[in-house]
């Protein structure tokens, strides 16, 4: 027999007061995330016995009373598996009971099919410690009516003002007042193309919204009519009803087919309660391969006086897959009233309501999971983010500081952001990131070890900021705020290895992670989407743009929906491989919801904005890159946006003239002599840039003039540089006829980088772009910079150099960065030879990302390439650099 824990009736147990004392003196000075309490510890406890034993391991560790303790060994250990499915390569995450009291423990659960499930434990303390009551998952019978089924045990109850259901014509005049209000939102959103029609949207919104208002009072605190109770889910079923059950269950873990599904379910008697949880399971494997619509028919087959918690998770991961904004907003309502509310459960709704358009909304929950003692990071994240966008800096670096504590980010990730790095900037806690070391430093929080679990043999721990995680093959417990439990042997792991992990996990997942994404699963499964990001990114890494076209295919008609890290590698994966005018869809579909639905992630939209200028869609560029530098918190260095206007004006009214390797486009005015001996000057260039980058362009480089109040306005970053390449190379000189050698070291610089994008087919990292355009340039003497930045203790580890560069984070840190890059060019030279320089180029062609190009071209490692660096710019040898200048005035 099961209980479904109720949010509205959570039971009292008595605490163990001393040793949650104890726990609470062991949490970091001015932490706001609960450590975890004896019953959390108990459960971690049996959650590892179930993942090292299976349900045999629980059935002595049942309490008196226990309804599982009166069935038979084979009945009981049948109906734990029913609720906690098969242990083999199971992912166990402990969740946060956001409300009530009592020793119930909730788990999220990953199984290797990607199905997920919510578990709980009803634990009763007898003799000082917590024992297993019973269990509930969210697939059990939640009934509405004040009657139990017969044999069901007691419906519980509340001590707290219960909440009556809506009268349904109310709960239509709520859906409809949402969908007026969403109407609103777009108008608003859409004033800047259609005015007069906005105007009368908002308009007809802000009634709607006024009826919405006073009917969800209603459906989510008030009104009339009956309270739903939550209900045991009734009698256990016969002997063979529970073998197909437990098959079932299996099959969904291991596979999720929903073919499978259907076959096996075929002998369970209809209307019953193992009919019920197969109607479910069977929604659930549908949702999963994307088969919205079949998925959505069984879940109306319910019956109208029972319900279950999964059922509605389901209906708001149909209306994510279908778009249906309003349908999705109601069911994560209905199912986070259902059930003693986690943050795990609350974070997919927030997630969900993101992507559906419904920000404030979800705004509104986060707030809710982090007053309310969340330990999960990625909700401390996530506000801080909307923080410092709301102009709060200060609030935002605190829960980025709680956030770093409880779940270290990859630095690579917390420097690339620019809203992470305005924080920390804003606080002066760059030394967060740990800028200076070569080894991804593992974070050490205080308590670490004071209250160790016992390990089950071959099980290993790892901990990361303040999450344990608990390992045996493939199968894992994950426990937040867990860290006062590390055991003695207790590996400290930081966030770029356990990243690294993480991504080798899902590539070894590919093919069916590929099945997911082309059928559009993947669109509403948190754990797939998951995966799928992670995929994509250590694809990405790698280049395999083919593979990345496979794996996100599912989410080609829901752009908004792929995950934010996956986005540009599926648009850059269709431009190489041909699909540009398949890529501009994706973009302008992928920009339309995000301005459409006001989304409020400025880094994001900026990343969007160039992608579609990429693909000359200027107007809609402009429009995004506006609401990107309107949310920013921080006003940028300059507008790109007359940029965008520039490059739609070059796109008809500049003139060309050709040589062998170059095409040269020029303003009205730039004097003809000039034009004809710069192409010249660009052809003996070329010769002499091939000692470094043996490559012959296949096609004529584009070289673009402006004039130079122009370019310096328009594209020099605010005086940050006096020369561009984005594909074409852009130069400030239509009105400067000079050949002086540091104007020619200018055209050398950029010329560098289209042969490098040649020589590599565009795959050598950045800081090898900007390194060595910088040191091919024909400059007299430069002095090593690098000594003052270790002196300072601002110098960035050659790890770092990549993602600052690739997200332009902060204007600092790029100019340390592309002194950095130069400089490592010069040691590799000096250490190497250029036949160094030419195995790199040869391995970046080959797609190996910098790690694999420094192994096999230079014998070293990314840590030691940066130890050796640091010490050569110490030496005589490394105090300058001199380069012949070459004269073409």
């Amino acid at each position: 027999m099961k209980e479904v824990v109720c949010r509205r009736g959570a039971r009292r147990a008595p605490a163990l007061v001393g040793v949650w004392l104890l726990a609470l003196a062991l949490v970091p000075a001015g932490a706001a995330v609960p450590p975890l309490g004896p019953p959390e510890r108990a459960a971690a406890e049996l959650a590892l016995t179930y993942l090292a034993e299976g349900p045999e391991g629980w059935l002595d560790r049942l309490a008196a009373g226990s309804p599982l303790a009166k069935l038979t060994p084979a009945e009981a250990r049948a109906e734990i598996e029913l609720a906690a499915g098969p242990a083999q390569g199971a992912v166990w995450q402990l969740a946060t009971r956001l409300e009530g009291e009592g020793p119930d423990v909730a788990f999220h659960l990953q199984h290797p099919s990607g199905v997920d499930d919510l578990l709980v434990l009803h634990l009763r303390e007898e003799k000082g410690s917590f024992r297993l009551h019973s269990l509930s998952s969210w697939a059990d019978t939640l009934e509405r009516g004040a009657g139990a089924e017969a044999g069901g045990t007691t419906p519980v109850k509340s001590d707290r003002p219960t909440r009556p259901a809506l009268h349904p014509a109310a709960q239509w005049a709520a859906r409809l007042g949402l969908g007026l209000a969403l109407a609103s939102a777009l108008g608003a959103a859409a004033s800047f193309r259609r005015p007069r029609r906005a105007l009368g949207l908002v308009a007809v919104g802000t009634l709607a919204a006024t009826g919405a208002v006073a009917a969800l009072l209603g459906l989510f605190g008030g009104g009339a009519g009956a309270e739903p109770e939550i209900l045991a889910a009734g009698r256990p079923p016969a002997g063979d009803e529970r073998a197909t059950l437990v098959a079932l269950k299996r099959a969904l873990a291991q596979s999720a087919d929903p073919v499978d599904l259907e076959r096996q379910a075929a002998v369970l008697a209809p209307g019953g309660r193992g009919a019920a949880l197969a109607r479910r399971w069977r929604a659930q494997s549908l949702v999963q391969a994307g088969k919205g619509t079949v998925a959505g028919d069984l879940l109306a087959a319910e019956g109208a006086n029972q319900t279950s918690l999964l059922e509605e998770v389901l209906r708001g991961r149909l209306a994510l897959l279908s778009g249906r904004a309003v349908d999705g907003t109601l069911a994560w309502e209905r199912a986070l009233d259902l059930t003693a509310e986690t943050d795990l459960l609350a974070l997919e709704a927030t997630q969900s309501l993101l992507l559906l358009g419904f920000e404030d909304r979800a705004r509104k929950i986060l707030d809710g999971i982090v007053a309310r003692g969340s330990r999960e990071a990625w909700a401390y994240y996530l506000l801080a983010r909307w923080q410092a966008v709301d102009g709060d800096a200060e609030r935002g670096l605190e829960l980025l500081e709680t956030a770093w504590e409880l779940d270290p980010l990859e630095r690579e990730i917390l420097v690339g952001d620019p809203i992470y790095v305005h924080l920390l900037r804003e606080g002066n806690a760059l030394a967060l990131a740990s800028l200076g070391s070569p080894v991804e430093p593992a974070l050490e929080v205080p308590g670490r070890g004071t209250a160790p679990l016992a390990l089950p043999a071959g099980f290993e721990a790892r901990l990361a900021g303040r999450r344990l995680v608990l390992a045996k093959g493939q199968a894992e417990l994950s426990l937040p705020a867990a860290h006062a439990l590390a055991p003695a042997a207790t590996v400290l792991e930081s966030a770029a290895v356990r990243r690294r992990r993480q991504e080798e996990r899902a590539l070894a997942d590919l093919p069916a992670l590929a099945r997911a994404g082309r059928s559009s699963g993947g669109v509403a499964q948190p754990v797939l989407r998951e995966r799928i990001e992670l995929a994509a990114m250590a694809l990405g890494r790698h280049q395999r743009w083919g593979e990345i076209l496979d794996l996100t295919e599912g989410f080609a008609t829901h752009p908004a929906q792929l995950p934010e890290g996956a986005v540009h590698l599926r648009a850059e994966a269709l431009r190489r491989n041909g699909r540009t005018e398949e890529a501009t869809r994706f973009l302008i579909e992928l920009a339309r919801h995000h301005v459409n639905h006001q989304r409020k992630n400025p880094d994001v939209l900026a990343q969007l904005s160039r992608l579609l200028l990429e693909v000359d869609e200027y107007d809609l560029a402009a429009k995004v890159m506006q609401r990107a530098e309107s949310l920013s918190p921080e006003p940028p260095l300059y507008s790109e946006i007359p940029r965008i206007q520039m490059e739609k004006l070059l796109a008809t009214s500049f003139h060309t003239v050709a040589s062998r390797h170059f095409r040269l486009r020029f303003p009205e005015g730039t004097e003809v002599p000039y034009v004809g001996r710069l192409l010249e000057v660009l052809e003996a260039e070329l010769i002499r840039l091939q000692g470094w980058i043996p490559y012959r362009p296949k096609r004529p480089i584009e070289v673009h003039l402006f004039p130079f109040r122009d370019f310096m306005r328009l594209y020099s970053g605010g005086g940050l540089a006096i020369g561009l390449f984005d594909g074409k190379v852009r130069m400030p000189f239509a009105d400067v006829p000079s050949f002086h050698p540091e104007i020619v070291s200018i055209f050398s610089h950029e010329m560098a980088h289209a042969l490098i994008a040649g020589a590599t087919e565009d795959r050598a990292p950045s800081w090898f772009h900007e390194g060595l355009a910088q040191h091919v340039e024909p400059v007299q003497e430069v002095a090593n910079p690098v000594p003052d930045y270790e002196g300072r203790g601002t110098r960035i580890a050659f790890p770092l150099l990549e993602p600052i560069l690739v997200r332009r984070s902060d204007a600092g840190l790029v100019l340390a960065v592309y002194d950095q890059s130069a400089w490592s060019l010069h040691f590799i030279e000096k250490r190497w030879g250029r036949g160094g320089i030419h195995r790199l180029l040869a391995a970046f062609q080959r797609g190996l990302d910098t790690e694999g190009a420094l192994r096999e071209a230079l014998g070293t490692t990314p840590a030691a390439f940066d130890e050796a660096f640091r010490a050569w710019c110490r030496t005589p040898e490394g105090a300058i650099w001199e380069a012949p200048v070459v004269r073409y005035d």
